[in-house]
């Protein structure tokens, strides 16, 4: 008996701290702070460079720090970092 009531504490406690963890993030993201993300963009060449990833991700967003292509595609990958 005693244990089914210590599984349900800790269940109540994990539960609450996912709520919790989840409405900090949601305040952060209302708030407008840097979150890390990834961004693909469309490149109009057929075989494209990490040169020309590197300046679509710059012009896009001045926290670039990095891009990653797919010159098959010619998407570029462009992962953003808080500074």
């Amino acid at each position: 008996m005693e244990s089914s009531s210590r599984n349900t504490f800790a269940s109540a406690a994990v539960l609450l701290l996912l709520v919790a963890y989840m409405a900090t993030e949601m305040m952060l993201v209302a708030a407008g702070e840097c979150q890390e993300r990834s961004q693909r963009y469309e490149v109009s060449k057929s075989w494209c460079t990490n040169k020309d990833c590197r300046e679509v991700c710059q012009s896009e967003s001045p926290k670039f720090t990095g891009g990653e292509c797919t010159p098959v595609f010619g998407d570029c990958y462009c992962k953003y970092h808080c500074p």
